[in-house]
């Protein structure tokens, strides 16, 4: 499987510096930002994935899942995804592609909601 890691550094000292009430919403807020993030990750990486058969898109689309608080995956089951994404001479790169579109979105949404718990 084609893996990518995004790390968001500095949420947990955020979160110290909140109020308990705070924090817990903020962290809620900051996980429907990173769930809602992936899903766009995962959509722009089936979208453009190559098509034959449509297995390899359809296995991306359905993909993301919480594997705990603030930590989130997304790929395909398809054995030749890693070959697709990494190997293939067309060197495509969806995933790649959609990680970084993405991220830097995620990382502005995440930065407004620490902003309005902030303050």
């Amino acid at each position: 499987m084609a893996r990518y890691k995004i790390d968001f550094k500095g949420i947990d000292e955020v979160e110290s510096k909140l109020g308990a009430v705070s924090a817990r919403r903020a962290k809620q807020m900051i996980d429907v930002n990173l769930e809602e993030g992936i899903e766009r990750m995962a959509n722009e990486a089936g979208d453009n994935a190559p098509v034959d058969t449509g297995y390899l898109r359809e296995t991306i689309y359905g993909s993301p899942r919480k594997l705990s608080r603030h930590h989130y995956m997304f790929g395909s089951i398809a054995p030749y995804a890693q070959r697709q994404e990494y190997e293939h001479k067309t060197k495509n790169r969806f995933f790649y592609r959609a990680v970084l579109k993405e991220a830097p979105v995620i990382k502005d949404r995440i930065a407004r909601t620490i902003e309005i718990y902030m303050t």
